[in-house]
């Protein structure tokens, strides 16, 4: 699924004026030929807490320095507000957007290589981004 979605990113990015191969660590790792490096952000289990989910999303975005996140119909708008409060933030996609001709990846992926960024549940303090390798993920599988 995430290889499928990360096929999809070039022609779904090119209207935000995202351009791969953003640099440095982003060049490298799963997304690489695009320019990025995924990070899962959790929806909402209830949307009573939606003002608390938004807050910690902004708090993760602003920890990597997103720029562009994908998300669903639903939480767009919502998403679109924490422009604001992320300065990198510049591209916003609606999962069900990602249509056009699937980018190849260049070769396999090197161990070293960043596979995600993954980030801490945050129920205790702000969530906190960890690198995962492709050699982490592939000792896991």
């Amino acid at each position: 699924m995430l290889s499928a979605i990360l096929g999809l990113l070039p022609t779904a990015i090119q209207p935000s004026g995202l351009e791969p191969g953003l640099g440095g660590e982003a060049d490298r790792g799963v997304g690489g030929s695009i320019g990025l490096v995924p990070a899962a952000l959790y929806p909402p289990t209830v949307t009573s807490d939606l003002p608390s989910y938004l807050d910690a999303t902004s708090r993760v975005l602003r920890s990597c320095n997103a720029r562009g996140v994908i998300t669903s119909a639903a939480l767009l708008p919502h998403i679109e507000l924490l422009k604001a409060a992320c300065p990198d933030l510049s591209a916003i996609v609606r999962f069900d957007a990602l249509q056009g001709p699937s980018a190849t990846m260049a070769g396999a992926p090197q161990p070293a290589e960043i596979a995600f960024v993954q980030f801490t549940s945050g129920s205790t303090a702000t969530p906190k981004g960890v690198i995962v390798t492709q050699r982490n993920l592939a000792a896991n599988v």
